[in-house]
């Protein structure tokens, strides 16, 4: 789930949300997707956990994989099989949808 921080930057962003509550990372333009990107690796999405994580190439590494899936930008040189639909089984959930009014 994404934190509140990064909650509201993909809200600037314009991302829009499916039905599930989940980003619709895949329909974003080169330009979002280069923000978000920024935000995802560099930012480390506003994660206490990893901006803590103190070995930043392996966290570079593992967040831009997660980039990669979660923007259905795997590079088709790869040659992976049904890594089409692999963007649809990882997802960055809006906290808006699952966080109830206290």
């Amino acid at each position: 789930m994404a934190s509140h921080e990064m909650a509201k930057a993909m809200t600037e962003l314009k991302v829009g949300v499916n039905n599930l509550g989940a980003y619709e990372l895949y329909r974003m333009s080169k330009e979002q997707y280069l923000q978000f990107r920024n935000l995802f690796i560099n930012k480390r999405a506003y994660n206490k956990l990893w901006l803590a994580n103190h070995d930043s190439k392996a966290m570079e590494l593992l967040l831009n994989c997660f980039v990669l899936i979660l923007c259905k930008k795997i590079p088709s040189e790869l040659n992976l099989v049904k890594v089409d639909s692999l963007h649809t089984k990882v997802k960055l959930l809006s906290p808006a949808n699952f966080i109830k009014d206290q």
